[in-house]
């Protein structure tokens, strides 16, 4: 294997760890030198992932709770692919968290580190993941930009109750 892992060893180890990790829904450790942030963690063979975040205070007024977060891939220790996201979400909606870890599990390819293009369970939520054309960049694992969404629907119109802005890109220039 060369000094480097190439980007499709990279983007298998990042959808197999984050299935590993808040999508699987397992329990998430706290960081005591970092209030109030939550992290996950998972390795295999000289790849380390970490997702790390945060979500402060109580919800406000409108219940809406915000939260950001970033996750980094290490090779033998060193950084080589992060992701960041933020956003926020309706704390007064039942289960909006739980359907997004089903939504992003439900994800079979990488499109931008998050869930599928759609997906649905039943007439309640739906889970939108779009790419932005904002910086007409070509959108890879190496290099992306997005937003995605829990819609709850009440009389055939959707409710936003999550939604997160998302990018993330290479730290090195992972061969092909």
């Amino acid at each position: 294997m060369s000094a480097l892992p190439t980007v499709a060893e990279t983007m298998a180890f990042f959808m197999m760890a984050k299935n590993e990790t808040y999508a699987s829904g397992k329990e998430s450790k706290r960081l005591p030198f970092f209030p109030k942030a939550k992290m996950m963690t998972f390795g295999e063979g000289d790849f380390r992932y970490i997702d790390t975040w945060l979500s402060y205070g109580k919800p406000n007024k409108y219940s809406i709770r915000y939260s950001f977060g970033i996750t980094v891939i290490f090779y033998r220790g060193k950084p080589i692919w992060l992701m960041w996201y933020q956003g926020w979400w309706r704390s007064n909606v039942p289960g909006v968290l739980n359907f997004l870890r089903r939504a992003l599990a439900a994800a079979t390819e990488f499109r931008g580190g998050r869930g599928p293009g759609f997906f649905r369970e039943g007439d309640g939520m739906s889970y939108t993941n779009a790419y932005d054309d904002l910086w007409d960049l070509e959108k890879t694992f190496t290099d992306f930009r997005g937003h995605d969404l829990v819609n709850v629907w009440e009389n055939k119109s959707p409710h936003t109750v999550y939604y997160h802005d998302y990018g993330g890109f290479a730290l090195v220039d992972l061969p092909e």
